[in-house]
C-alpha cells in the first residue's frame, strides 16, 4: 500500500518509523481525459488530488496504494471492485495529508535547539510538482507535532516564484550539530543552509539581521532571504552571489538604516520590474545591514557595480548628489546619476576603477576583468 517513500526516519525517543509518501498521479484522469470542448488542458480534479502523505508505518499496515488514497478515498479506476470497501476499511490514512503532487522526498525530525520550539517537529523537503497545471511544492516546510501527532504545517523556504519560475527542487533536509538545516536540491545541484536568526514574523527563510553585529563577507548568500534574493537580485548578482563584492572591497556605507531601506526598495523595484512587498524589502534591508557588520556606517555607497544584461554598461547605487567616475587606462568617464542610481556605458577594456564621491567622502573599487563578459 506504499507508492514511493524515499526516506524512513525514527521519531526521537520512540521506535516509531515515519516517512513521506508520494501520492498517485492523474487522479481525475478517467473524467478529465473526456475533455471539455475548447479547454483540453483542464485538470481541476487532478490538480488538487490526492494529497501526498506523512505516514506512521506499522508492522503489517496497509496504506492504500494503488486502490485507495488520502482519507480512505478510492481511485475512480477501482470503484467497481467488489472488495473496494474492504480495502478502504483496511487502509491506514495519513497522519498528515500534505499538498497534492508536492512530491515529498525526505523528512527529518528536529532534535536541535536553534529553531525555537521545534524539538520533535519534522522538516520536509518537497521536490515539487509536475502533475499540476500550476507548479506547487518546491519548498522545505516545518510540520508541527504535539503528543506524537502532526497538527499543522508552515513553509520555511520556498524555491518557486509566484510566476512559476523554479529556483530549486529540494531533495533532502538534514540537521547539522549546531541545529541549522542543510537542504540539498537537484535543479541547480546546490546545498543551502537554513539558520534561525531571530526577529520578524512570517514564513520563508528569515533575514540576516543579526544582533551580534559580526562582520561577514557580502558573498555569504546563506544569510540572504533566499526567495527574495532569487526574485530580485540573482539576475545581476548571480544565483550564488558571484557578482557581489567581497569583504572590504565593497562596503555598503549609508548613514542610517532608513536610508538604506529606501535605496534597497528602489533597487529591487528598478532591477526586477516586480512588485516587492514591504516584508521582502525589510528582509533584504536587514541582509544589507548584516553584511556590513550589523549596523550602517559611513556616508558613501559603492554598494554594487555590476553588468546590466549583456550590454557594455556598468551600473550601481549611490547616495543622491554623488558623483561617479570610471577610469580605464587613460580614459575617464563620468556616470549618469539619477536619484540613487548610476549607470555608464563603457567602451574601454577592463579592469575599471570606480570612484564615488559624496560631500568630500570618497569610495573606490576595482572592477576586475573576470567579471566582464
Amino acid at each position: 500500500g506504499i507508492r514511493n517513500t524515499e526516506k524512513l526516519v525514527v521519531r526521537p525517543g520512540t521506535s516509531e518509523i515515519w516517512g513521506m509518501d508520494h501520492g498517485s498521479d492523474w487522479f481525475g484522469g478517467v473524467m478529465e481525459r473526456r475533455g471539455v470542448e475548447g479547454r483540453p488542458e483542464l485538470q481541476p480534479i487532478t490538480d488538487l488530488n490526492p494529497p501526498d502523505e506523512m505516514n506512521h508505518y506499522v508492522d503489517g499496515g496497509f496504506y492504500g496504494h494503488p486502490f485507495v488514497v488520502g482519507s480512505k478515498l478510492p481511485r475512480y479506476e477501482y470503484m467497481d471492485r467488489e472488495d473496494i470497501v474492504e480495502l478502504a476499511d483496511a487502509t491506514i490514512p495519513p497522519e498528515w495529508p500534505t499538498g497534492a503532487h508536492w512530491a515529498p522526498n525526505a523528512m527529518e525530525f528536529y532534535t536541535g535547539d536553534q529553531f525555537p520550539g521545534a524539538y520533535g517537529d519534522a522538516f520536509v523537503a518537497y521536490h515539487g510538482s509536475w502533475n499540476r497545471s500550476v507548479r506547487s511544492g518546491y519548498c522545505v516546510s516545518r510540520v508541527y507535532f504535539e503528543d506524537g501527532h502532526p497538527w499543522g504545517e508552515q513553509v520555511y523556504a520556498k524555491f518557486v516564484g509566484d510566476d512559476g519560475e523554479v529556483y530549486g527542487r529540494p531533495v533532502d533536509v538534514v540537521m547539522e550539530p549546531d541545529g541549522s538545516l542543510l537542504i540539498s536540491e537537484d535543479w541547480g545541484n546546490r546545498v543551502y543552509r537554513l539558520r534561525y536568526v531571530g526577529g520578524g514574523q512570517g514564513s520563508g527563510l528569515r533575514s540576516a539581521a543579526t544582533s551580534a553585529g559580526a562582520r561577514v563577507e557580502t558573498t555569504d548568500i546563506a544569510l540572504a532571504p533566499v526567495d527574495t534574493y532569487s526574485r530580485f537580485c540573482a539576475r545581476c548578482h548571480g544565483p550564488e552571489g558571484e557578482h557581489l563584492l567581497a569583504g572590504d572591497e565593497g562596503e555598503f556605507r549609508h548613514s542610517t538604516r532608513e536610508e538604506l531601506h529606501e535605496i534597497t526598495k528602489e533597487m529591487m523595484l528598478q532591477t526586477a520590474a516586480l512588485d516587492a512587498s514591504e516584508q521582502e524589502i525589510d528582509a533584504m534591508t536587514d541582509y544589507m545591514v548584516a553584511i556590513q557588520g550589523g549596523e550602517p556606517f559611513g556616508s558613501v555607497s559603492n554598494a554594487a557595480a555590476f553588468l546590466a544584461g549583456d550590454t557594455d554598461v556598468l551600473q550601481g547605487d549611490a547616495r543622491p548628489g554623488s558623483s561617479v567616475t570610471i577610469e580605464a587606462g587613460d580614459e575617464t568617464t563620468e556616470a549618469t546619476v539619477d536619484g540613487n542610481w548610476w549607470s555608464v556605458e563603457v567602451t574601454a577594456e577592463p579592469p575599471f576603477t570606480i570612484t564615488i564621491e559624496h560631500n568630500g567622502d570618497e569610495a573606490t573599487w576595482e572592477f576586475p576583468e573576470e567579471l566582464w563578459p
